[in-house]
């Protein structure tokens, strides 16, 4: 389907920049409804107001529920719900293209984010995350702790460097949350009442978008309003994504004895300094046993039922074997300090990382690997 773009694109493409504290790359955008018709704007701090770029056409009964951004095509990705069937499209905002990514049954579905390695994340009933795979549409759902919110036009979440930032309504805190079990703790920002949207910036500032049209920032406010008469927020968006800076899957996975390929994400910074370097992978055989790899560089070996994504010299954490749990997924915090070889890691090195594992039968499969840039 061609859409035209709103009259007002070709200024809202020039890319008015965020406030000073925040990244110079990053650009935010906002997702509003109005009828019909969904319109992504981006803020414009030179007049502190929220400028259209593109639109999106809403079913009837469809309402936008979130909204993500991918550099590696430029495109934005739109969660939109109706009923409870969530769709999941993919808007081109050079020519206003709109195509479907996914559709599935997914009852108040609220909230989008998408990570460095491209996995999309949203909202389901208040209680769960889920984790969709935009090429195979394959999902992972993750139970909360604690609820996402306290009613349908309440509570959202985005991806940082550390996880997941939720919106958790009424008790006026925002929470971090484990993507691995849902648990979760207090993140110092503020909450505003009424929050649609929610997105952190590569400093760690939460963005809070408002039923109202509002638009907030963790110590303050942004813009007013929204053009059209305070439509809600639906969604916010970064260019770059807060989380996985210097970080890239530099091989996909075979599937394993699941049915599936391991993944494999990292939480923390790329930052030496930072020392917070954590390693997680799922969809691994049930209590099945495997050790982290490592190296300086990228390669591709046959090894078991999977592919050694590491070339000679590899470093295996051979005191260090771990079990996959009850759900198939291990965690593992990197000493940075000290690899295998007693190394320290240095700031301008990169190293691959990937994740060896006994399957069923009598083999071995691997997970992806992610190559990262250390700063």
């Amino acid at each position: 389907m061609k859409l035209s773009l709103h009259a007002a694109a070709s200024v809202a493409l020039s890319f008015g920049l965020l406030p000073s504290s925040a990244n110079a790359q990053q650009r935010l955008f906002a997702l509003h409804s109005a009828g019909e018709v969904s319109e992504v704007l981006q803020y414009d701090s030179t007049s502190a107001s929220l400028v259209p770029v593109a639109m999106l056409p809403l079913a009837p009964g469809e309402i936008p529920r979130g909204l993500a951004f991918d550099p590696s095509t430029g495109d934005f990705i739109a969660l939109t719900l109706s009923g409870v069937t969530a769709k999941l499209q993919r808007l081109d905002p050079a020519t206003g293209q709109v195509t479907t990514i996914c559709s599935l049954t997914a009852p108040l579905a609220d909230g989008l984010d998408r990570r460095f390695d491209g996995t999309l994340v949203f909202e389901e009933g208040l209680d769960t995350l889920v984790l969709l795979d935009p090429v195979t549409c394959a999902v992972s759902r993750i139970p909360t702790a604690s609820p996402i919110g306290v009613h349908t036009s309440e509570g959202s979440i985005a991806w940082d460097s550390r996880g997941l930032v939720a919106a958790l309504g009424g008790d006026g805190t925002s929470q971090r949350l484990d993507p691995l079990d849902g648990s979760s703790q207090p993140f110092d920002a503020a909450m505003f009442s009424g929050t649609r949207a929610l997105e952190v910036d590569v400093n760690g500032r939460v963005y809070f978008g408002q039923h109202d049209g509002a638009l907030f920032w963790s110590g303050g406010q942004v813009g007013q309003s929204l053009p059209g008469n305070g439509m809600p927020i639906g969604g916010l968006a970064f260019t770059v994504p807060a989380d996985g800076e210097g970080m890239s899957i530099s091989c996909a996975g075979s599937p394993n004895s699941t049915g599936m390929p391991a993944t494999i994400e990292a939480l923390g910074s790329a930052a030496v300094a930072q020392a917070d370097l954590e390693l997680r992978c799922r969809s691994l055989p049930p209590q099945s046993f495997g050790i982290f790899v490592v190296g300086p560089n990228a390669g591709n070996m046959p090894l078991g039922s999977g592919v050694l994504c590491i070339a000679a010299p590899q470093q295996r954490y051979t005191q260090a074997i771990l079990n996959a749990d009850a759900a198939g997924q291990v965690r593992f915090g990197i000493d940075l300090s000290s690899l295998p070889n007693g190394n320290p890691v240095l700031p301008g090195s990169t190293y691959v990382f990937q994740y060896w594992h006994r399957d069923v039968p009598a083999t071995s499969n691997l997970s992806p690997a992610i190559e990262i840039d250390f700063r």
